[in-house]
């Protein structure tokens, strides 16, 4: 298997006064940002990965789902 990146996210969740929060176990959240001129694909939906430090791994976990922006 190739793992080929589309690019990489770094999401640190805070509260107004900076203290770090984290989802509750269970819960989702939804990121939207744009996709990167000429890194467009006919895929609609591509595997979300991260490295696990503590086992040198990378693991898949969730996916990215593209969507028409409104104007």
């Amino acid at each position: 298997m190739v793992l080929y990146s589309y690019g990489m996210l770094d999401v640190e969740l805070k509260s107004d006064d900076g203290a770090k929060l984290q989802l509750k176990n269970g819960k989702a959240a939804t990121l939207k940002f744009p996709i990167v001129t000429g890194q467009t694909s006919t895929l609609n939906t591509i595997p979300l990965w991260h490295f696990d430090v503590n086992t040198g791994i990378w693991k898949e976990e969730g996916s990215a789902t593209k969507m028409a922006m409104p104007m």
